[in-house]
Order: C-alpha cells, then structure tokens, then sequence
C-alpha cells in the first residue's frame, strides 16, 4: 500500500465552559513537564495535578503529618515520568465530573509560597500555575497543552499524549498520531465513525497507529477476510478498523 492521504494541520478549538465551583472534571487540555506527560484534570476551569504525582517529575514532595503541611521543592533526581499511559479526554468527553474536590486544612508550599490546594479522595491536588515559583510555565490555546518546563532538568523528544476514547476502553484517536483534520462523525447502532480528510497517507504513519493502538492493549488482525484497504484492531468486545472511503479516513469504533 502506497500514499493514501496527505497531512493536513490539526488544529484544536479553545472552549471556554464554566463549571461549577470544586468539581473535578474531565479535559482534554495535556500537561507536560520537561516533555514528560503528567496527569491533568480541570478543576474549577484550571489544570489540576496531583501533587504526590510530582515526584517523578523533578520534585521533592513532603508531607508533614504535625504541621498538616505538604511542602514542593525542587529535587536532585531527573525526571522519570511514570510507566502508565497517560491520557487526554477527546473534545467531547471533555467536562464530564468525576469527583467532587473539597477545602482542606492541610497547606501547601511551592519553594516556600503559600499556593491553594484541595483534597480529592485524601490525595492533595494543586492547580498546575502554581508550579511557576519553580519553573517556567507556559499555556499554548490552539494546541491545548500546558507546557512546564525545568530549566536544570533533563528533557526529552515531545510525543503527543494519545485521546482517551469514551468507550469502556481506552482507544486513542487519529488525529493525535497523524496531522490529519477530523471533517465529521456518524453514529449507527453500536458502532461510531470518525471521518478525516485526506487524499495520501504514509506507510510510516499507518505503521506509527498501529504501534500505539498495540500499546493500548489492540491486537492488529491478520486474518484474510479483512480487506486490503483496512487495518482491524480488537481489544476484548471492541473492534476497532482503519480504511479508505473514497477520499475520506474512517476510523470505525465498534
């Protein structure tokens, strides 16, 4: 199979929603530090991450138990990252609650700065912002990412963080893998069809989804009965298939 479709700029549309106040929400907003992907969550229209998630990302974290006091520092350790997949929720799962975050009598320190903090489920959560006593940190609209970055840090090569599909399993949209331009979605009895356009499509780019689709736990069928324009995936009930309808991408989530 030779060029299918050519590359075609993304671009992602900034929302402005108001939730209401200490509920933590789904986002399709991305966080990195140093280019290391971090868990983020919208609370009260904020990016949000858990502050005991720091820890592998350049931090030092401690918990006072006397003082009630959780104090963020700069660490002498490079940053990890952590071994999980970390997620982006696709546009229209976006703002959906998961939790309730409440006030807490517990204070939080960035490098020596009183910052506001929450508790969700007895874990603190601080607003991503506040990180700007220790590094540099920057919010790019378009693109939806907050970008953090450690100047004394180790960096590493920018990977897009793949969308969390709203199904009961995890499937990462196209979109996110190759530059190409989502023109539509159709929904039929249990199936949903995301539709692209471009005319070329590159084997490398092809080889690049199906690599991360594998990651997300999809085995890519080879079996016979598939035609020669399709790429099948299959992870347990969900079927996922990749063609060509004319001059339009489909991804089929079934």
């Amino acid at each position: 199979m030779k060029k299918l479709f050519s590359f075609l700029i993304f671009i992602f549309l900034i929302s402005c929603v108001s939730y209401a106040a200490n509920e933590v929400r789904t986002t399709d907003i991305c966080a990195y530090i140093n280019n290391f992907p971090v868990a983020a969550y919208n609370l009260n229209n904020q990016t949000a991450v858990y502050a005991s998630n720091l820890k592998n990302y350049g931090f030092d974290v401690k918990w006072n138990p006397d003082e009630r006091r959780v104090d963020i520092n700069l660490s002498d350790k490079e940053i990890t990252g952590t071994d999980d997949i970390v997620y982006r929720y696709d546009k229209d799962a976006a703002g959906r609650i998961l939790s309730g975050a409440t006030e807490t009598d517990i204070v939080t320190y960035v490098n020596g700065k009183l910052t506001e903090s929450f508790n969700i489920n007895n874990y603190t959560v601080i607003y991503i912002s506040a990180l700007k006593e220790i590094a540099n940190v920057l919010w790019d609209g378009e693109k939806r990412i907050a970008n953090i970055t450690v100047p004394s840090k180790n960096i590493k090569d920018f990977e897009p963080v793949p969308y969390k599909y709203d199904f009961d399993v995890e499937v990462p949209m196209l979109e996110n893998t190759v530059d190409v331009k989502r023109i539509g979605t159709e929904k039929t009895d249990g199936s949903i069809i995301y539709k692209y356009d471009g005319e070329k499509i590159y084997l490398e780019q092809v080889a690049k989804y199906i690599t991360l689709m594998k990651n997300c736990g999809f085995a890519c069928l080879d079996d016979p009965s598939v035609p020669e324009n399709e790429v099948a995936f299959k992870k347990g009930s969900v079927s996922a298939a990749l063609y060509l309808d004319g001059n339009i991408l489909c991804l089929k989530l079934s």
